[in-house]
């Protein structure tokens, strides 16, 4: 059986520049396969550790296709020479969507984009939206201590829900309770649409009445139908709320013209497309992973209980739920909501020592660059003490990029992370985390790193410290 090329040796300064990567020579790639479908994760770890952080992985089509998990080669496409590189066809996909929003869109109309949406997504105003937030939260947390006691729940399907309540309220200004199921099941069956898309090596046409197709185009006719409304409803609305009209006032600094509608849905979906589903999935890992490991909980719930005084969080208390924090990155080291991405190279580019073709596909793998040995010791241990800012290891700025990173990085980085932060931290203020026996949690690789199944908890209300007993 074809074997894939032997990693070269010495550190890939020391190479020839003309060298191309290691990996997968002539029909190697075939005997791959079967390891990528099955496992693309593992198979994609083990590629790094066998031929290194920038490795062949053969033809993709029409294209070839490199594993990009290095940090320095990871800045070089993401940073240093961006304007070389496209999102590329994958996002194509992502567009049927989100329209020409953020996630999609390239040059120009990108860096316009950008810059009105950009004011909506400042610090500031992000630390405005956590009252909003910790309300939805609070009332989220009464309704899960109402329930009998001694009832599973399902934890994706809580974080799902809450996060998608705590986008409508804190971005759009609106309440979504009334619509939440609804909104619920169409996203869920457009994200099983999207993800059978990315992952098909043949795309049907849309337009076809393919059962597939016929059902993604009625739950985008629901999402549709629900932004425009709210796009609508909140243009008219006396009193601004939320993030939202920050974009309706929002100009060109060129024309001085507004978004037009067709712009604001395509926002809209953006945020709706990325806004909740990754927060709500990198929740779902947070609370298996502390439910896991007993003496990250305990030191979890104290900083929490001393902090907080049994109240609910503020924006001025977040700059001191530092463990909390912590949790939160270790859990997204781990397991980075968004694994992987790709981009696209326009022409010929060197870098690492090594030769990538134009026209290239590079896949760029936060779980494989999170996991490597030499930049995270002991990689698959959850230590939130990693992320300690008073014991910080000198590690290359792309050895962590839970949100990627360049021009191009997330611009919801900072919302996700304040919203995370809040729902954690009530979460285990007011429960014990009890998950269920025998119920092994594993992660599957869709176009988001879900659980494949569970986890399944009950949450049993704990006595949170009053103020009196609290330590400043």
């Amino acid at each position: 059986m074809a074997k894939p090329s032997d990693r070269a040796s010495g550190p890939p300064s020391n190479r020839p520049s003309s060298l191309p990567p290691p990996g997968y020579r002539g029909l190697a790639w075939l005997a791959a396969l079967p390891g990528i479908a099955r496992n693309p994760l593992t198979f994609l770890t083990d590629v790094a550790a066998q031929h290194g952080g920038v490795a062949d992985l053969g033809p993709f089509g029409r294209r070839r296709a490199f594993l990009i998990a290095q940090p320095d080669a990871v800045q070089h496409v993401l940073q240093d020479n961006s304007r070389n590189y496209t999102k590329g066809s994958q996002f194509e996909v992502m567009r049927l969507v989100t329209g020409d929003g953020l996630i999609a869109s390239e040059g120009e109309h990108w860096r316009r984009q950008r810059r009105l949406v950009q004011p909506a997504f400042h610090r500031q105003r992000i630390l405005e939206a956590t009252q909003a937030m910790t309300e939805v939260t609070v009332a989220a947390c009464e309704a899960w201590a109402a329930r009998p006691a001694g009832q599973w729940l399902d934890v994706f399907k809580e974080m799902t829900g809450l996060t998608q309540r705590i986008l409508f309220r804190a971005l759009l200004g609106v309440e979504a309770a009334g619509r939440a199921e609804e909104l619920g099941r169409a996203w869920d069956e457009v994200f099983s649409f999207l993800t059978g898309r990315l992952l098909s090596p043949v795309q049907l046409p849309l337009a076809l009445p393919t059962p597939g197709n016929l059902r993604f185009r009625r739950a985008m006719r629901v999402l549709d139908d629900a932004v425009y409304e709210i796009i609508r409803t909140r243009r008219d609305a006396p009193t601004p709320v939320g993030l939202l009209p920050l974009l309706f006032a929002a100009r060109d600094e060129e024309t001085g013209a507004p978004m037009s509608e067709v712009e604001l849905r395509d926002e809209v979906m953006t945020f709706f497309a990325g806004g909740f589903e990754t927060s709500a999935t990198a929740l779902c890992w947070a609370l298996h992973l502390v439910a896991g490991h007993p003496e990250v909980l305990e030191r979890l719930q104290a900083e929490v209980d001393a902090v907080l005084a049994g109240r609910p969080p503020t924006a001025d208390d977040l700059g001191r739920l530092r463990y909390t924090r912590m949790v939160i990155d270790e859990t997204m080291r781990l397991y980075p909501t968004v694994w992987i991405f790709a981009r696209q190279n326009v022409e010929e580019d060197e870098f690492c020592g090594f030769l990538i073709p134009p026209r290239s596909l590079l896949f760029i793998c936060p779980y494989v660059t999170h996991r490597t040995p030499e930049l995270w010791p002991d990689p698959e241990r959850f230590d939130p003490g990693r992320f300690d800012p008073s014991d910080a290891r000198a590690r290359p700025r792309y050895a962590y990029l839970p949100f990627g990173g360049g021009p191009r990085k997330c611009i919801g980085d900072v919302f996700a992370l304040t919203e995370m932060q809040i729902v954690l931290a009530l979460i285990v203020q007011r429960f014990r985390l009890v998950p269920a026996p025998d119920l092994p949690v594993v992660p599957r690789a869709l176009a988001t790193l879900r659980p494949r199944r569970g986890p399944i908890f009950r949450f049993e209300p704990r006595e949170a410290p009053t103020p009196s007993r609290a330590t400043p």
